[in-house]
């Protein structure tokens, strides 16, 4: 799904008002698009209390894809699931896993014990701001992060295995 404005606005791409979706499982695109004046969320869940989980990966036709691509030893850069906007969540417990793919944009998300696992060949470019609560950030296989890990102030640990690579600063820890 794609939203976008042509500037001064708000776009929201998935925002649910009422607090009670808990889950996002995304293998295609979610994407808000706008101007640099544009308030632009592709996930706005910031009502939630409960806790949320969104999760990014492979279909298993893009899976397919792109074993097919690669049987001849080459890199498939087909970019198959997408997250482009900024991700908000509410006071809940919140995880953001993506194994595929990319998101680009900040996330922000509020109180509540949060998580950022990346993991496959998945790319994060953006901040993660991990708001009140305890904040882990895992990053295994490829997976990189290229942007700001915000602290605010809390404790956040950060955890990286296998090839993973962090290309980013540490602000507020």
């Amino acid at each position: 799904a794609t939203i976008s404005s042509p500037g001064e606005g708000k776009v929201y791409a998935i925002r649910d008002l009422s607090g009670s979706l808990k889950t996002i499982q995304n293998t295609g695109h979610i994407i808000a698009k706008g101007s640099s004046e544009d308030v632009r969320q592709a996930i706005a869940l910031a009502n939630n209390t409960s806790g949320v989980t969104i999760t990014q990966s492979l279909s298993k036709a893009n899976s397919d894809a792109r074993k097919k691509k690669e049987k001849d030893g080459k890199k498939d850069t087909t970019v198959y699931t997408q997250i482009v906007g900024d991700i908000v969540t509410g006071s809940g417990n919140d995880r953001l896993a993506a194994s595929a793919g990319q998101i680009k944009g900040d996330s922000y998300f509020n109180a509540g014990d949060d998580t950022l696992a990346l993991s496959g060949d998945a790319a994060y470019f953006g901040t993660v701001n991990f708001g009140t609560g305890k904040g882990t950030m895992t990053m295994t296989d490829k997976s990189t992060f290229t942007g700001t890990l915000d602290a605010v102030g809390e404790m956040v640990n950060l955890t990286l295995s296998g090839k993973a690579k962090y290309l980013g600063t540490v602000r507020n820890g």
